[in-house]
């Protein structure tokens, strides 16, 4: 008997193969999309976590804002038994290239770890100072090729202190598993962001500390990437390290101290030495200057006693002279007298001889002898006396002469003398302006040594400042999901999962529908043989069994089909749609048995409840009925026909048509259920690309007002930052806010928050539109509550009135009244007024973020103007809203795709149902279609008489689909957003009418395709008995 079924069973698929094939490519279509959705999520990680692991992607990677040293490292390695310490260096500088300027991360290879390993691209590995690699984009949007060289610098122009080299050669291009996507994060240089990465010896960096620690855990590894296990062994051992970061934190900060405060100890004693030496200088000097002062003074002196003696000899010399000049005078004078005397007499003499000498004759000779006697004893005594006046005259000459020589000598001497005191003087007066020069020089020193020493003392005095406002070093111990590439992954993988946790879903149901539809026409089909095979003995097990047999048989092949197909083409979609974000291998697509399973089986009970429901009635009649025709329904009244206003102003056929619609109210129902479920599902994929595009449009357009956020230092001074922001005439406003990470709880549940303290809640609505979800009535910020956005009070389950619980710094537990809830879309905020916030917090705070409107934020002006601001000590980060505008745009273009094959797989899956159920219907009809034509109606005619039901139908499926598909729609949304995230609501209307559009074009084909169908309807074998 069991032989007998079978081989009914396979002639019955034989006879019917297009409607076995139906079934199973139902099925295939069902089972392929639930399969492939749900394991595209899976196999994007596994993808992802296989790459991980073969390139031992850091679990952890702590960061510290002193470095590390040795005795960080031993410590860190004595945290687990099972950790890799990979301690290693990053520097963020500007690689340059004409008038463009990147910033670049230069991270360092090592040779001796295999944590974080990159792949080759292009190129080869750096194997000598002065060689890197870089990353493919690099090469790609810069027109650098392998060979060239690019030229590193800091903002100070010099990485002497950090860099062996500031020229590199590219040797390669490479992939690393830190950096999958294109984001690359923060940094505290040029405009606050990383362009690119690049990588070189680790014998090229001379810095004193490592500036990051890698951590990878074997245990960890052993574990699925993005799994909660996962997560759980890394959360221990940051647990762990976290201890040991306190203890070496202090550590690390008594050592620094201790080592500071000996240098500046050693400091202090040198500038004491250098005090006392100062002043032992200045006795020596002072004693030296007095010294040479008294020698001075002593020489003075006894030159001035020299002097005196000197003139003294010199006045007495002269006036010897002098008198000796002023008795030759006289002398010279009584000569003189004398020989006028003489010269006179010697006249009257020889005038008394010449007079006698004249009378000699006229006198006697006695006379004349005794009076020349007389004469000539006169003149020989005149003579005599004349000789003693020329021996006085001799004298004279002679005294004169000595007089002169002596006073000669005495000019010499005194010229001499006063050559020589003048010299003594000169001498003196240049000790002493040597002295002074000395003094003054020595003064100049003094001056400069005690000028260094106060600066030294200001330098110490600075210094044990510093030392007092040393802060304790902090270790950050980061973690894979702080990777924003790592984490973006992630997520996008979590929204196909909960994409997946609904959507596939109403693909099995409408397939089950229409199994069920095409199982119940195929049972009716075949009451006679139902009846017939009960007659013979046949129980009701072994009748049934032929219909479980058939269509579980179609249902178990079209789920291998589907498995097969959804298996490789699902996940490769996805994740090819995916890939023009990020750097991967190729996705893994492994057969995942758990998933078949439930597939196979969803689709066996699908089929099976069909079979149940279609057999059941039939198996319950009498094989007498069973093996009679199923009488035809009986024309009955519509409820049209009660409104006569309507129906008489309806055509013939079209009070055919709706008499045909309701005469089988069943098929109408099962035929508008299809076309609704189909309809809805493609109405689904529509809405959810028009959710996720809302998220970008609503966020950033008409929540966030903000074109620019600046992140500022925590000890930034306002008055700084605020002549900043005023000097930028492209800043046309701006407002400091006080922001800060916290959590939110609400009865033992908590979520990550930020609370947001405007510095003037009135100018708040200019850069962030509160308003409510539902109808965008603007809140306004109080004194007396705070308001909370609308994903945070659905997940914590609060309204206005209720009262959150907030975190401060301390993780003491403060509560606040809700005031408001705002429309908001990424993330969680909390946001308050300052005056409540120092209120509530007990503690004044400080702006740490800047919101600013510019008159110009294009692309190629925003690096401009951020280089700009982050020149300032006070700003560590410039983010535009633009940016995180292209972020989502990116994310939305790949998500774009993966809603296609939604839009595609429903469109196929409504083609199928529909061409399935207008098949079953024309089917059923054949004896009424024949009739038709026997009537005399054209062919065109009998297809408009089905046309017209199967438009009304597909009008009244879509009305209801579009109703469905809106409801459906909500909770899909729901069901796919993260903790984080808060889809839209809206479907758009051209959404609406393209939904109603493609369900349309495929009635019409299908149409189009019966019509053919029709036409080949044979009049006389249709209309024979069947009995």
């Amino acid at each position: 008997m069991k032989n007998t079924i079978v081989k009914d069973t396979l002639r019955e698929i034989k006879k019917s193969f297009s409607r076995f094939i139906s079934i199973l490519a139902i099925i295939a279509i069902g089972v392929g999309f639930f399969a492939g959705i749900k394991a595209s999520g899976k196999d994007m990680k596994l993808t992802a976590d296989t790459y991980y692991d073969e390139k031992q992607l850091m679990d952890i990677r702590i960061l510290s804002t002193m470095g590390f040293d040795e005795k960080d490292i031993d410590a860190i390695e004595k945290t687990a038994d099972d950790i890799d310490v990979y301690p290693s260096h990053f520097l963020d500088v500007y690689a340059e290239k004409g008038y463009v300027q990147d910033t670049v991360r230069v991270h360092t290879l090592s040779k001796s770890t295999k944590i974080n390993s990159v792949q080759i691209v292009q190129g080869r590995m750096p194997e000598k100072s002065g060689e890197c690699v870089v990353e493919s984009a690099f090469l790609r949007e810069n027109l650098y090729n392998i060979g060239d060289t690019i030229k590193l610098t800091n903002e100070d122009e010099n990485l002497s202190d950090n860099l062996v080299k500031d020229e590199y050669t590219i040797v390669g291009t490479i992939y690393s598993p830190q950096y999958i996507s294109y984001e690359r994060g923060h940094s505290s240089i040029g405009n606050g962001s990383i362009d690119y990465y690049l990588m070189i010896p680790e014998e090229d960096v001379l810095l004193d500390v490592y500036t990051e620690v890698y951590l990878f855990s074997e245990s960890a590894q052993n574990q699925s990437s993005y799994s909660s296990a996962y997560e759980d062994k890394v959360d221990q051992l940051v647990k762990s390290l976290e201890k040991t970061a306190g203890v070496r934190e202090e550590g690390r900060y008594n050592e620094i101290l201790s080592e500071a405060q000996s240098k500046l100890d050693d400091a202090k004693g040198e500038l004491q030495d250098g005090r006392k030496e100062l002043e032992d200088g200045i006795k020596k000097a002072n004693k030296k200057f007095g010294d040479a002062q008294k020698k001075i003074d002593d020489g003075l002196e006894t030159l001035k006693n020299q002097e005196n003696s000197f003139w003294s000899q010199i006045n007495s010399a002269q006036k010897k002279i002098d008198a000796g000049l002023e008795e030759l005078s006289l002398g010279q004078k009584a000569y003189e007298e004398g020989l006028i005397q003489y010269n006179q007499s010697v006249k009257e003499i020889e005038a008394n001889i010449k007079s006698l000498n004249e009378n000699k004759d006229n006198l006697p000779l006695e006379e004349y002898e005794a009076a020349l006697g007389q004469y000539q004893g006169a003149l020989a005594l005149l003579q005599a006396k004349g000789e003693e006046l020329s021996l006085s005259k001799e004298q004279i000459d002679a005294g004169k002469g000595s007089l002169n020589q002596g006073q000669k000598e005495l000019n010499v001497q005194k010229t001499k003398g006063i050559s020589e005191i003048n010299k003594g003087k000169a001498e003196l007066a240049k000790a002493q302006e040597t002295l002074k020069n000395e003094k003054n020089k020595f003064t100049k020193e003094v001056d400069k040594a005690n000028k260094e020493l106060g600066d030294g003392q200001k330098e110490i005095d600075d210094a044990q400042k510093e030392i007092s406002d040393i802060e304790k070093p902090i270790w950050y111990v980061n973690t894979r999901a702080d990777n924003p590439s790592y984490t973006e992954f992630g997520q996008n993988a979590d929204r196909i999962d909960a994409i997946a946790k609904v959507f596939p879903v109403f693909f099995l149901l409408v397939a089950a529908l229409v199994s069920l539809t095409t199982m119940t026409r195929m049972v009716e089909e075949q009451r006679m043989q139902i009846g017939t095979l009960k007659a013979l003995g046949y129980s009701k097990i072994s009748i049934v069994s032929k219909y479980f047999f058939y269509a579980n048989l179609a249902s178990l092949v079209g789920s291998i089909l589907g498995l097969t197909v959804g298996f490789r083409l699902f996940p490769w979609v996805i994740f090819t749609a995916y890939g023009i974000m990020y750097d991967l291998p190729s996705v893994i697509t492994p057969f995942h048995m758990d998933f078949a399973l439930y597939s196979i089986l969803a689709a066996l009970i699908c089929t099976s409840l069909s079979v149940y429901l279609a057999c059941y009635k039939e198996l319950l009649s009498p094989p007498s009925a069973l093996m009679r025709p199923k009488a035809p329904k009986t024309g009955k009244r519509v409820l049209l026909e009660q409104i006569p206003i309507l129906w008489n102003r309806m055509s013939f056929t079209t009070k055919v048509t709706v008499r045909n619609l309701f005469r089988y109210k069943k098929r109408m129902l099962m035929t508008v259920i299809g076309i609704a479920g189909s309809t809805s599902l493609i109405l689904i994929g529509f809405g959810v690309k028009d959710s996720i595009s809302d998220i970008s449009k609503m966020q950033f357009g008409e929540i966030s007002h903000y074109q620019m956020m600046t992140v500022l230092k925590d000890d930034a001074d306002m008055n700084e930052i605020h002549r900043v922001f005023q000097s930028q005439k492209n800043i046309t406003n701006y407002l400091p806010v006080y922001t800060n990470s916290t959590k939110a709880s609400n009865q033992g549940t908590d979520y990550p928050i930020t609370i947001f303290v405007p510095n003037d809640e009135n100018k708040l609505n200019e850069f962030i539109h509160l308003r409510t979800y539902e109808n965008h009535k603007p809140i306004k910020l109080d004194q007396d509550g705070v308001v909370i956005t609308k994903k945070l009070s659905l997940l914590l389950d609060l309204d206005i009135g209720d009262e959150i619980q907030v975190e401060d710094s301390d993780n003491k537990p403060l509560r606040f009244e809700i005031t408001g809830i705002a429309e908001n879309y990424i993330s969680h905020y909390v946001y308050m007024t300052r005056d409540y916030y120092e209120q509530s917090f007990d503690k004044n705070i400080t702006n740490n973020v800047i919101l600013s409107n510019l008159k110009d934020d294009s692309e190629n002006y925003r690096d401009h103007f951020s280089e700009k601001l982050m020149k300032s000590d006070d700003i560590v980060g410039v983010h535009f809203t633009l940016d995180n505008v292209e972020i989502f745009d990116d994310m939305i273009v790949s998500l774009n795709i993966v809603v296609l094959v939604l839009i595609l797989s429903a469109s196929l899956l409504a083609f199928v149902v529909l061409y399935n159920l207008t098949n079953i219907n024309v089917n059923e009809r054949i004896r009424e279609i024949a009739t038709l034509k026997v009537l005399g109606f054209y062919d065109n005619e009998v297809s408009a008489y089905i046309y017209r039901e199967n438009i009304a139908l597909t009008f009244i499926g879509i009305l209801v689909g579009s109703g469905l598909g809106t409801l459906l729609h909500e909770f899909v949304m729901q069901t796919a957003e993260t903790n984080d995230l808060m889809f839209g609501r809206n479907i758009t209307v051209q959404s609406y009418i393209l939904s109603a559009i493609l369900t349309l074009l495929f009635s019409i084909i299908i149409n189009i395709a019966v019509h053919f169908k029709l036409k080949k309807v044979h009049m006389v074998e249709s209309l024979k008995s069947v009995e």
